[in-house]
């Protein structure tokens, strides 16, 4: 599932749990949109299209949302994009999180960071050489899979940074 599919889907969720919700069969969904204007989005092709003359009323419908969470958090959502960049930067990256509190979790190798609501891990344990360089791999996860590790691995725990490893990340306060 792509991020623009993804949240159609919260969109459609955040309807029904706010009372704009009037229908929706499973790859339909006529919503009232945060606007006001009526919609009907398409799951299925990722579509959103005004329907200003449907005839629904908006309702709220928390077992819609919850059944379309539930879907969510089955759905696979594997999709994370790696690339590489300066160990160095990487680093960098990793102690401005710190300082910041957006560390969700590390085991001292791989650091997942909350960032613009996605996550990054980036892995500072093992450092790749590209050309002669010291490079480290960083992952961004798409929306879903986000959402996925926020949502069953908890965002109200964050990784605390002891004395050593704030001198190692370079960080003096």
């Amino acid at each position: 599932m792509n991020n623009a599919i993804f949240s159609l889907f919260q969109e459609v969720i955040n309807a029904a749990r706010n009372g704009r919700y009037m229908f929706g069969n499973g790859a339909m969904w006529y919503i009232v949109d945060g606007f006001g204007s009526k919609v009907m989005i398409n799951t299925v092709e990722g579509t959103k299209t005004m329907v200003p003359n449907y005839q629904g009323t908006p309702v709220t419908d928390h077992a819609t949302a919850d059944s379309l969470e539930q879907f969510l958090a089955q759905t696979d959502a594997s999709d994370w994009n790696q690339t590489t960049m300066p160990y160095y930067t990487a680093r960098d990256i990793v102690a401005q999180a710190a300082q910041k509190n957006e560390l969700l979790f590390t085991n001292g190798g791989q650091w997942y960071i909350n960032s613009h609501g996605t996550v990054i891990m980036v892995e500072l344990g093992m450092m790749v050489n590209e050309n002669g360089r010291q490079m480290a791999r960083v992952n961004a996860a798409s929306l879903h899979a986000a959402w996925k590790y926020r949502r069953f691995n908890g965002e109200a725990t964050r990784a605390t940074v002891d004395g050593d490893t704030k001198k190692y990340l370079g960080i003096f306060n």
